[in-house]
C-alpha cells in the first residue's frame, strides 16, 4: 500500500463534499490534488538534497541470499505441521458433539419435539 493512498482518500472526500453536483469539477480537483501532492514530495526532496544531505549519494545494494528450491521432504513436513497444529488449535477451541465423549453425554444433537403425535 502506497503512502499516497490516504492522501488519494482524503481528496476523494473533499472534492465530493466541495463539489457534490458538479463530478467534472470535483474530478480535476482531485487530479489537481494529486499533482500537488507530487510536486511538494519532489520539491521536499529536492530542498533536503541541497540543504541537509549535500554531496554524493552512494547506491543502494541490497545483498539477497540465493535461492534454493525446497526439497519435497521438507515442504511435506512443513505442510503436516502446519496442518497439525491448526487442527489442535481447532481441536481445542471448537470442540463437536463426539458420542461416547463424557461432555456429550445426555445432549441430543438432533432434539425432537417432546410432544406426542
Amino acid at each position: 500500500m502506497s503512502a499516497r493512498v490516504p492522501l488519494s482518500f482524503v481528496s476523494y472526500l473533499l472534492t465530493t463534499f466541495l463539489f457534490r453536483d458538479r463530478p467534472l469539477l470535483a474530478g480535476l480537483a482531485f487530479i489537481g490534488c494529486y499533482l500537488l501532492g507530487a510536486l511538494a514530495a519532489m520539491g521536499s526532496a529536492l530542498l533536503a538534497r541541497r540543504t541537509i544531505l549535500p554531496g554524493k549519494s552512494r547506491p543502494m545494494i541490497l545483498e539477497l541470499p540465493s535461492y534454493k528450491w525446497p526439497s519435497l521432504r521438507v515442504a511435506f513436513a512443513a505442510a503436516f505441521e502446519q496442518s497439525w497444529s491448526f487442527l489442535r488449535t481447532v481441536g481445542t477451541v471448537i470442540p463437536g458433539p463426539v458420542p461416547g465423549r463424557p461432555s456429550s453425554r445426555g445432549h441430543r444433537c438432533f432434539a425432537t419435539s417432546s410432544t406426542p403425535r
